[in-house]
């Protein structure tokens, strides 16, 4: 009988021993989570003073680029590899997804892009809504970005950056449509058209009646029946085609650095230096000697 008295004993003393050690752990857990919280509490007020002490400094965050792609819905590998890290850099970086267009329209698709669901266009309720943004095309994208600006469907409108733009397409169908939506663009748009001299999309189907060739004549023709030429500024990238990359590897590195600077310089003025027709041909055939081979 004392013999089990001591087991059942010894027993009990097993029991609250083990208990004791789950309580203990149960408030060391306690007391690691309440100092997690209160770092964790710590850690953001520190972080939104540190916002809001860098809005107080009067810190600009990065303008949106909002990048349209072409009819596939992909961007050209140069535009991959080279150009987009490059702008990530300089902006905040909305690229649209990878799906086709919905269809040839394109009004139709800039309303789609503008809308929230897109998630591309700065919203009223984001501060960047009051500042200069922009859109960049390329190929069909293009034209989208242009819509949103001739239709006006933002309240403010962004700065164009044209990559490749289809000036008479890869088609003679509706060669001229191209060409008159440009001219649609209201006089206060603010462009930069950056196009390859080899671009078949610019140059293969321009009607037998102009006697227009080569790409800088042909943006300079197109140049005088724009309301806003005042405020587009051309630029030839030489032995580039459609994605406005030339072809030679060892060329990739230092177009990508021109392009860049291209662009740096028409957010930096907001696309409000004004170029004339002649010293944008001078200034272009500066920037083809620039992509000569080298001898």
């Amino acid at each position: 009988m004392d013999n089990k008295r001591k087991a059942d004993d010894s027993d009990d003393a097993d029991v609250s021993a083990a208990a004791a050690v789950v309580e203990a752990k149960k408030r060391i857990t306690e007391s690691t989570a309440t100092a997690a919280v209160a770092a964790a509490t710590t850690t953001t007020t520190t972080t939104t003073s540190y916002v809001a002490g860098a809005a107080a400094k009067g810190r600009k965050a990065k303008p949106i680029l909002v990048i349209l792609p072409g009819a596939s819905g992909t961007m050209s590998q140069d535009m991959t590899n080279f150009l987009i890290p490059e702008l990530h850099k300089i902006f905040d970086v909305r690229i649209r997804e990878k799906k086709k267009w919905n269809g040839w329209d394109p009004i139709k698709n800039a309303k789609q892009v503008v809308t929230a669901s897109e998630n591309l266009c700065p919203t009223s309720d984001e501060p960047e809504q009051q500042q200069p943004w922009f859109v960049m095309g390329c190929s069909f994208g293009n034209r989208v970005a242009v819509s949103i600006v001739a239709e006006k469907l933002t309240s403010i409108a962004p700065g164009l950056i044209l990559t490749g733009y289809p000036m008479y397409g890869g088609s003679d169908k509706g060669k001229e449509v191209r060409v008159e939506h440009l001219q649609s663009l209201p006089s206060t748009a603010k462009v930069l058209a950056i196009s390859g001299e080899k671009d078949d999309y610019l140059t293969k189907n321009v009607p037998m009646s102009s006697l227009t060739t080569g790409a800088q004549s042909l943006w300079d023709t197109v140049l005088k029946g724009m309301e806003c030429n005042s405020t587009t500024t051309v630029h030839i990238v030489g032995k580039a085609g459609h994605g406005v990359y030339p072809s030679a590897k060892g060329r990739k590195g230092e177009t990508t650095t021109q392009i860049i600077q291209w662009i740096q310089d028409f957010v930096s003025s907001d696309g409000e230096k004004k170029v004339s027709a002649a010293a944008a041909t001078k200034k272009n055939k500066t920037m083809l000697s620039f992509f000569e081979k080298k001898k």
